[in-house]
């Protein structure tokens, strides 16, 4: 499954998902109007077996 994890700071949503990404660990962001990171984080998102386990959000998304 994926779990959601709500934050107000997208500076802390990008630190948190850099470690992460070192570490390894398959999350993502949806933070700003990149829209074409936000078109494949929902790719990943609707595959079968989703490629993410964390997704970062802010409030208004």
């Amino acid at each position: 499954g994926v779990t959601v994890v709500l934050s107000l700071l997208a500076s802390l949503i990008y630190d948190k998902f850099t470690k992460l990404d070192d570490l390894g660990i398959p999350a993502d962001h949806l933070i700003g109007d990149d829209y074409g990171r936000q078109r494949k984080t929902y790719e990943k998102l609707c595959l079968l077996t989703p490629k993410i386990t964390l997704l970062y959000m802010t409030p208004e998304k």
